[in-house]
């Protein structure tokens, strides 16, 4: 029966490491009998740090580089702590399928965390968002704007006098008269939503639709990764909207910086 569990790591420098997890990670150091060695501490977390500076660097190591899953009760939080510490992510914070929120980060001396906390934890005290839907646009060029959305999707599927709506896929993407917006007569400013679509090739296909239609390119399609990786593009439509246009891919490109 294992009653308790410790890390043991070799380290090129003491001091640098020690400083590392007792000032990003939140870690206590604690002295041994041994010059060579420190006890670090936080929570039910043990690890054992020892002086070796001719070993190969963790940094050499690929993915044997990983060595240890820490559960938090407050993931957020403490992702919040390590961002602002300068440490390097090596995976960002995301909801995985396996049921845990988690991200990555690469200590100093180059070995590699995993800390996570369970999503029914994590939404617990609060609100469960399970989706975003209905995407509505209130904008003062009316008849301009159902033109032109009609031109890239079709003839709109819901009609009433002063709106038009167009059915996108699990939701709609509905359009106003800018009068009966928040902000009175007219157009939107500073919005931006996603339009998913089956396959990446339609990427590029709807981007040549919606630029026939009008809008500007802002970035052209390519492959990267924002939250996963996909086939991303981004135009601007003439009523003051920027439009994603995404698929996901099953492989990620190498990552690179969205626009």
């Amino acid at each position: 029966m294992i009653t308790s569990t410790s890390f043991v790591l070799a380290v090129p420098s003491l001091d640098v490491s020690c400083a590392f997890y007792r000032d990003v990670l939140g870690f206590e150091v604690r002295e041994m009998d041994d010059d060579g060695w420190r006890l670090l501490v936080n929570g039910a977390c043990r690890i054992m740090v020892g002086a070796c500076p001719d070993a190969i660097s963790p940094r050499n190591l690929g993915d044997h580089s990983y060595f240890g899953y820490l559960v938090r009760d407050d993931v957020d939080e403490y992702y919040a702590r390590v961002v602002a510490s300068g440490a390097e992510i090596v995976k960002p914070l995301l909801d995985e399928p396996w049921g845990m929120r988690e991200f990555g980060v690469r200590t100093v001396d180059g070995h590699r965390i995993m800390v996570g906390q369970e999503i029914s934890e994590v939404n617990a005290g609060g609100v469960t968002v399970v989706d975003l839907n209905y995407v509505s646009l209130y904008i003062d060029r009316f008849d301009e704007a159902v033109a032109f959305y009609s031109r890239v999707f079709g003839p709109p599927a819901y009609v009433e006098s002063e709106l038009r709506g167009w059915n996108m896929g699990a939701t709609w993407l509905t359009v106003f008269r800018g009068a009966d917006g928040p902000g009175g007569n007219a157009d939107p400013r500073n919005i931006e939503f996603a339009v998913q679509v089956a396959a990446p090739a339609e990427v590029d296909r709807l981007v040549a639709r919606l630029v026939d239609a009008g809008a500007l390119v802002f970035s052209a399609p390519r492959d990267t990764r924002m939250y996963e990786p996909m086939r991303f593009a981004c135009v601007d439509d003439p009523f003051g909207v920027r439009l994603d246009v995404y698929c996901t891919l099953s492989t990620g490109p190498t990552p690179s910086a969205m626009p």
